[in-house]
């Protein structure tokens, strides 16, 4: 990373949606819609974690799903 750039790691909220979508859109040919990722984030099985760097954001993010 640049300069004093610090990273994060913490939960996806609501606000980090279009971040996540822009992310998914570069990332796939068939990415996963809003609607998709924002229904994670409420689903008690789901773990939806974004990265983030102090100047630049949410540069990333995982989403999975815990079965058991």
């Amino acid at each position: 990373m640049e300069g004093d750039a610090m990273a994060s790691i913490r939960p996806a909220r609501v606000e980090d949606l279009a971040a996540m979508e822009a992310i998914e859109q570069q990332s796939f040919v068939d990415p996963w819609s809003s609607e998709t990722l924002q229904n994670d984030l409420a689903q008690p099985h789901a773990w939806v974690d974004v990265l983030c760097v102090s100047e630049r954001g949410v540069i990333g993010f995982i989403d999975c799903w815990i079965v058991a």
